[in-house]
């Protein structure tokens, strides 16, 4: 078919704008406003040492996992042993609002799409395994925002809010992490154990 073909112009700010990424993690907010962590996500003030982060990854690939979502997500409880001891007793402080303690794995290559939880409201979450920027982020949909959660370089443990659209985008490798659910709306979490948010 004959046509002519006109080359597309770009400003020097659409050029900016329009510049790769790298990486899903390139496109996300990572300035953590005090709205965003009150009411979307936040990083606890909760010290995980070194060593029970290994611990606890070496545990999780050794472990049975019943599959949900067509083979996307693998779950189970939290096993007896030592390090899930220790890890109770770093979050001890929410013993009177603990729905259950879960283990979360996703194959590799499968994704979990945007969605709202339908049973839980927050979960206190500690990513594992891969490390470093194989490990995906939790992307969260907040207020025109689209939020993730840092490369998986260290141990930490965040507070999020599962009543916010969110999903996570797996490649190249399994991906597991420990997840406490928890009985109490993102709010009123927030509230009452603001002073382990790390705002």
């Amino acid at each position: 078919m004959a046509h002519i073909q006109k080359n597309i112009t770009l400003s020097d700010e659409e050029e900016k704008i329009h510049v790769s990424k790298g990486s899903r993690r390139g496109w996300m907010d990572s300035d953590w406003t005090y709205d965003i962590k009150s009411n979307a996500i936040s990083k606890l003030k909760i010290d995980i040492e070194e060593d029970l982060w290994n611990d606890l990854s070496d545990l999780v690939v050794q472990l049975e996992y019943k599959d949900f979502y067509s083979e996307t997500l693998r779950l189970c409880e939290w096993p007896i042993c030592d390090a899930t001891s220790k890890l109770k007793e770093k979050f001890k402080v929410f013993d009177d609002d603990v729905a259950r303690y879960v283990i979360m794995g996703q194959f590799a290559d499968k994704h979990v799409f945007p969605h709202v939880d339908p049973v839980r409201s927050t979960s206190v979450y500690m990513p594992l395994l891969p490390r470093g920027n194989d490990y995906t982020p939790l992307e969260l949909y907040y207020n025109n925002k689209i939020i993730g959660t840092p490369a998986n370089d260290s141990p930490c443990v965040y507070a999020w809010n599962t009543k916010i659209p969110h999903a996570v985008y797996q490649f190249g490798m399994a991906r597991y992490n420990v997840q406490v659910a928890i009985n109490l709306p993102y709010n009123e979490f927030f509230e009452k154990y603001r002073e382990l948010f790390d705002v």
